[in-house]
């Protein structure tokens, strides 16, 4: 029988499965909801307000709407075997809206609920000072949440930094006018505290950390060499059981 895995970040996470769905079936992902909209109050937007041509994107800003990881995991995370996270999405930074937060997302700027956005719902940027402090609160709510499931001690965050260069040798652009070395250093925190809060976290060897020419997504600094993946596969195999 197959273990059960929930998934929660970016790509990261997610490309992962693939090395190992033999062993792991995938209870729940989600995925384009940074952690402030998730552990803050949901959005009164209307879903014909949001809606996306693609299923997934659609379900996925939903969620992000919806506020809706917290909820999966006090319904889910007790009875998986694994809970594994990434921080990747954490880059796009939030948008106030209401008492709750938006991940600024691709699948939010395609969307109608775009156009309710004005200046003055207030923009709040990765690993500026209100994000972090705002990304801590949430950071402590996923831990209670966790804990009260029984199921931080079967919960990974990954590290995993991002690639300057790829399998080629040829470099990597960062993210907005910012190469990886300097995001691995504004992620530095985020990983810090949650390893304060009990969470297991795993870094990425440094000789894994390499982009692939070849990723099926094309090249980015999150887009990783299979031996990357493999390491991944590695440590959600190394989750202890359940206890019984």
């Amino acid at each position: 029988m197959k273990k059960s895995i929930f998934m929660y970040g970016g790509c990261v996470t997610r490309d992962s499965f693939a090395y190992i769905e033999d062993e792991y079936r995938l209870v729940k992902y989600v995925a384009r909801q940074s952690l402030i909209s998730a552990g803050h109050p949901p959005v009164d937007i209307a879903p014909e307000q949001s809606r996306l041509e693609s299923s997934f994107q659609n379900s996925q800003l939903r969620g992000d709407i919806e506020s809706s990881l917290l909820p999966a995991l006090r319904s889910q995370a007790a009875s998986v075997d694994a809970v594994v996270l990434d921080l990747v999405v954490e880059r796009l930074g939030v948008v106030k809206f209401g008492d709750g937060f938006l991940t600024r997302s691709n699948e939010l700027s395609k969307s109608p609920a775009h156009a309710l956005l004005t200046p003055e719902h207030e923009v709040v940027r990765f690993a500026t000072p209100r994000h972090l402090r705002l990304w801590k609160y949430s950071a402590r709510r996923l831990v209670q949440t966790l804990s009260r499931r029984g199921a931080l001690e079967r919960t990974v965050v990954l590290d995993t930094p991002w690639a300057t260069h790829s399998n080629s040798g040829a470099p990597v652009a960062g993210y907005r006018n910012r190469p990886s070395e300097a995001m691995n250093e504004l992620y530095r925190p985020y990983f810090a505290y949650l390893a304060e809060l009990g969470v297991r976290v795993e870094r990425l060897p440094d000789e894994f950390v390499v982009a692939d020419d070849d990723h099926q997504w094309g090249v980015a600094p999150y887009h990783y060499v299979p031996a990357a993946y493999e390491w991944i596969a590695s440590v959600v195999r190394s989750v202890p059981p359940p206890a019984s």
